[in-house]
């Protein structure tokens, strides 16, 4: 199996470059999808003797989830309706001070950059997050010095660079041994056949994937590492509006700032967090991506809340309800595994 790049006539700007996709190959075709807004595959291009509708997918298949879900950058499975803006702090941090500009401006410009993946000018940076130029232009050659953005001669343009990723580790690890669980994770995979990935809440209403293992399978579900996506969405969403102090009214406008793949109530939502505090898992139904069916399970903090989840990704051909039962059973023995990981 092999990921294969857009063709040099398609600007990386495009479905492919920012929804990820499927990729189909055998020796004779390779063919690559994706993941539309109604859920639908979409075959952007294919080389060599295209796929027939309605036979089978060659046998070495690949799904791959959406890179990264952010405001800006959210078109495939599941993404905010609110765009620009700062995102919804916690109160308790408002309350003990005020927002500092030069900080939002910042924050601002190495979001739209990371968005964008492509190398951006100081004229558009700033027309995009609405900053003066001259303040732009300062901010970028502050982040320069601390290698969290680099600059081409040549083009004129800014990247992020490598510098950030010190922060990116640290934001994700959750200050426990955590690593100790990635066995039990392959296991698991191995086992059943799944794709399972460990996602940790971040900030108010989002969330990020820590850590990921992939079975040996031929046709797997592929999710990268680090992406982001709202805090409601999928199984893990059910499991952390359950296991956590949100208010009804907070768990209504994250809610309706998501637009759902496969279309769901608020009401019907509700009744699937009540079911998931009560049975201590939940299900994912093909609302988070169609033909996908998602199982996961808490890991409470010493308080009862959900510090992360564990989700079974899988298609919904692999779905039976003995099976689940198996799946549940070994990611509630996980869930206790990671919990003693947790820092004290």
């Amino acid at each position: 199996m092999d990921i294969l790049p857009p063709p040099r006539s398609r600007p990386l700007g495009s479905a492919y470059g920012r929804d990820g996709g499927m990729a189909i190959s055998n020796s004779s075709c390779r063919r690559i999808f994706s993941i539309g807004n109604e859920g639908r595959m979409v075959p952007l291009f294919s080389i060599g003797n295209p796929v027939i509708q309605g036979q089978s997918p060659p046998r070495s298949s690949e799904m791959v989830m959406p890179d990264s879900l952010t405001d800006d950058d959210a078109d495939v499975v599941a993404a905010p309706k609110r765009r620009g803006g700062p995102p919804a702090a916690n109160g308790e941090a408002m309350s003990s001070g005020k927002m500092v500009g030069a900080v939002v401006a910042a924050i601002k410009i190495l979001q739209f950059m990371a968005a964008a993946r492509e190398p951006l000018g100081v004229s558009r940076i700033a027309k995009e997050t609405g900053l003066n130029t001259s303040t732009t232009f300062n901010i970028l050659r502050t982040l320069m010095l601390y290698d969290f953005v680099q600059f081409e001669q040549l083009s004129k343009t800014y990247t992020l660079s490598l510098g950030i990723l010190g922060i990116a580790q640290a934001a994700m690890s959750i200050g426990g041994d955590i690593g100790t669980v990635r066995p039990a994770m392959e296991r698991l995979a191995q086992e059943h056949g799944v794709t399972v990935t460990l996602w940790q809440p971040t900030g108010r209403d989002r969330k990020i994937l820590i850590m990921a293992a992939q079975p040996r399978s031929s046709m797997r579900i592929q999710m990268a590492v680090g992406q982001r996506l709202p805090l409601l969405i999928g199984a893990t969403g059910r499991i952390f509006a359950a296991f956590s102090e949100m208010s009804v009214d907070e768990i209504r406008r994250q809610f309706e700032a998501i637009r759902w793949n496969g279309p769901l109530t608020f009401k019907e939502f509700m009744e699937q967090v009540a079911e998931a505090r009560e049975q201590g898992w939940a299900e994912d139904a093909g609302n988070f991506a169609q033909g996908t069916v998602l199982l996961s399970t808490p890991i409470l903090d010493q308080d009862g809340h959900a510090a992360l989840a564990v989700t079974a990704n899988m298609f919904a051909g692999q779905y039976d309800p003995e099976r689940a039962k198996d799946i549940i059973r070994d990611l509630e023995g996980f869930s206790r595994q990671a919990a003693r990981a947790l820092p004290g």
